[in-house]
């Protein structure tokens, strides 16, 4: 037991110092991640959700070539940090408060570097889901039918039945009847599981989002304060979700002893099959709370994102609006963040341009 958890603490200090060193060397430079066709579909699915008649339309963005600036700046670590930043860039907001704000929370970021590591190191542990969007997941879980957990408790029922028969009746007989109630248990446990087991990784990432946003409030940053309260909030108002949810886990995670009891727990008893059925149901009616909560998950992980935008191009400067629709654009040195070695260029013009 004393070299398993040496074992154990000593990996995961090993992971640990691995996710930070990659976070510290990925800081103020181009994302390196490969993206596929699927990749770009899912990461657009939450902007689709959400798109309006201010939008860039697909020939405009593909035109400017805005993939590779997004594939550029991603310095994201999680799906809602990087469906959100895909969706900041497709809709763009002309809202000044709202830009102030968000160029504040960048600002923040860059100058506290280590509670900028303990937020991202939340984002790494939420994780990216694989072959599909968060929006994807909440409508798949709000779409489910919540199933009769009758059968669940009578397979315990059985089982504890079964014991006592043994213990005061027919130990002989008991045996038999212990046998017979385990296979039943088994083989009902497997024939439900298989025609849900899809849908447990859409709640546990679901699971994962909450409990993240309670590790972030628990950091209490200070210049998170407006972000915090809401995530309380909302923590508070999706409480029940994230009660006794180990008990969904699949399979054997990490090959520990005491996963490896809980299978044979879950098996047994259906725990893990009547704790799903009660969470879908409370997930479909706390929906606009968890896209709520996902909005400002995404936002404060774009907001890293573009801190280490800034970081990675030679120089930028924040626009300045102004009222007089007369007044045209008027730029200084501009260049394409695209291109390596650009040539800066200045304009100022009140007519229409393609440039």
């Amino acid at each position: 037991i004393i070299i398993a958890v040496y074992v154990t603490v000593t990996n995961n200090r090993r992971k640990q110092n691995l996710i930070i060193k990659k976070l510290k060397n990925g800081w103020g430079k181009p994302s390196q991640r490969k993206y596929s066709g699927e990749d770009y579909e899912c990461i657009s699915h939450y902007f689709k959700r959400n798109e309006d008649e201010n939008s860039i339309d697909d020939i405009t963005w593909n035109d400017l070539g805005m993939d590779a600036v997004f594939c550029m700046m991603n310095n994201t670590n999680s799906s809602a940090g990087q469906e959100y930043l895909y969706k900041m860039l497709r809709c763009p907001n002309a809202d000044i408060q709202s830009l102030k704000k968000l160029d504040k929370l960048a600002s923040d970021f860059d100058k506290n570097a280590a509670k900028r590591l303990d937020i991202q190191k939340i984002f790494v542990w939420i994780g990216r889901a694989k072959h599909i969007s968060i929006s994807d997941y909440c409508d798949v879980v709000v779409g489910l039918e919540k199933k009769s957990n009758v059968l669940h408790y009578a397979s315990m029922l059985f089982i504890l039945a079964a014991v006592i028969f043994t213990c005061t009746i027919s130990p002989v007989l008991g045996i038999w009847l212990c046998i017979a109630a385990i296979a039943f248990s088994i083989i009902t446990y497997y024939k439900y599981k298989a025609a849900v087991d899809r849908y447990f990784i859409c709640v546990n990432h679901i699971v994962k989002l909450l409990m993240g946003a309670k590790k972030i409030t628990a950091l209490n940053i200070d210049f998170l304060g407006e972000y915090n309260d809401k995530l309380k909030n909302i923590s508070e108002e999706l409480s029940d979700i994230t009660k006794r949810s180990w008990l969904l886990e699949t399979g054997n995670v990490d090959g520990s002893i005491a996963e490896i009891l809980l299978d044979y727990l879950r098996m047994l008893t259906h725990v893990d099959l009547i704790k799903f059925n009660t969470m879908i149901k409370k997930i479909g009616e706390k929906e606009q709370e968890i896209y709520r909560m996902y909005e400002i998950l995404g936002h404060i992980e774009s907001s890293i994102a573009v801190a280490s935008f800034r970081k990675m191009v030679p120089y930028w400067s924040e626009p300045e609006f102004v009222s007089d629709t007369q007044a045209g654009i008027n730029v200084s040195e501009v260049y394409h963040p695209l291109i390596k070695e650009p040539v800066s260029n200045s304009l100022n013009t009140k007519k229409h341009l393609l440039l």
